[in-house]
């Protein structure tokens, strides 16, 4: 059996330098193959990393909903590593140079101390984010913990909700998730500085993490009257910003859309920016320029790798519809998040006029949405 399995392994290896002999400096690790000419084979990542390696390690942050799967799995494919959890907290984090996390939303978690070096901001058009939340609820039978949520991943990204269930949470949680996809983004643009959900006014430590918290007492601006009121506050950062990310790190390096990255016409050169945010970094040994838009391919043209959700069957997404209230205050949160980062004190931030840019096609699209909730046409 053992010459078997030896024989087998020589002859594929043999395939594999047929093909391309330049191949050979790849086989210490497990990554795509650039096989010239810009083709590429992909592989899956190791998910095993040694202990002892020490790499530039990259926060991979977006709003729940906000498919950061399809960006990790990226670079994954670029790199041949995979991705960290920010789940469960009380887990011994492996050395994995990749995490994702919600984190400062009320679905994330803090845990990896103080090992990151970077961040990385997946930006997703709200309307489809708020969305697929709801379906990553429902594929874990709406956990509120941790160890629940583990034991429901099978079924996560296989189908969409039923309409009722996402009608009956949608009435429920919607207009406050507006406003925390707006201060989700305000946290890591203004690297970690302490805000009040609701109103985006500056807020005390104390205040902060008690908000983190959802529900009436501090969604409805409850919290913030009593615990701050009109007392003059000084600017405060985060903690972690201060101390585990420090000297702006937590900054995002890159604001990356998932929007663009399926786009067939845009989505390699949004991979492209993935690959410069890590190109160089200390342990990441990226996949050669030439076969980067392969990989892209491989993974959003012919969807290999995992699940993600654009493998949901079901209803149409365009049949998940909001409200016209619903509608126009995501314009108007959109709307003030342009025109902050759209203030000349953010012009020297090229993230910023990413950011711009994106919310700009962002009021375009919920604009029509909400033409057609009001008219039932499409302008």
């Amino acid at each position: 059996m053992k010459n078997v399995t030896c024989f087998i392994i020589i002859v594929i290896l043999l395939l594999i330098l047929s093909i391309e002999p330049s191949i050979l400096i790849h086989l210490s690790r497990i990554i795509s193959l650039n096989l010239g000419n810009g083709k590429c084979k992909w592989i899956p990542p190791s998910y095993n990393p040694e202990a002892g390696t020490d790499y530039f390690k990259t926060l991979v942050v977006g709003f729940p909903g906000g498919a950061k799967r399809l960006v990790y799995v990226q670079m994954e494919g670029l790199v041949g590593l995979s991705v960290n959890d920010e789940w469960l907290a009380d887990e011994r984090k492996k050395n994995h140079p990749f995490m994702k996390s919600n984190y400062p939303h009320h679905e994330g978690d803090w845990t990896w101390g103080d090992e990151m070096n970077q961040v990385i901001m997946v930006m997703r058009n709200p309307r489809q984010a708020i969305r697929e939340y709801h379906d990553v609820l429902y594929d874990i039978d709406y956990a509120d913990d941790a160890e629940k949520a583990y034991s429901m991943m099978h079924n996560l990204y296989i189908k969409r909700a039923p309409m009722d269930n996402y009608i009956k949470w949608r009435d429920n949680r919607t207009f406050a998730e507006i406003h925390w996809y707006g201060w989700f983004i305000d946290f890591w643009m203004e690297g970690g500085l302490l805000r009040d959900i609701m109103t985006h006014k500056l807020t005390t430590r104390e205040h902060f993490d008690r908000q983190m918290q959802p529900g009436e007492y501090t969604e409805s601006g409850k919290a913030f009257e009593l615990m701050v009121g009109n007392a003059v506050v000084e600017p405060q950062y985060s903690y972690h910003c201060v101390v585990d990310m420090p000297d702006d790190s937590c900054h995002p390096v890159s604001i990356i859309s998932v929007d663009r990255l399926v786009d067939p016409s845009r989505g390699a050169e949004e991979s492209a920016k993935i690959a410069k945010a890590l190109d160089g970094k200390r342990g990441m040994d990226v996949i050669a320029e030439e076969a980067r838009a392969c990989v892209w391919e491989e993974l959003i043209l012919r969807n290999k790798g995992v699940r993600t959700m654009r493998d949901r069957t079901g209803l149409s997404e365009d049949s998940y519809g909001f409200t016209p209230e619903m509608l126009s205050e995501v314009i108007v949160e959109l709307t003030r998040l342009k025109e902050k980062y759209s203030s000349p004190e953010w012009s020297n931030k090229q993230t910023a006029h990413d950011l711009v840019e994106l919310l700009e096609e962002y009021i375009i699209d919920i604009n029509v949405d909400l033409h057609y909730a009001l008219w039932g046409d499409r302008l």
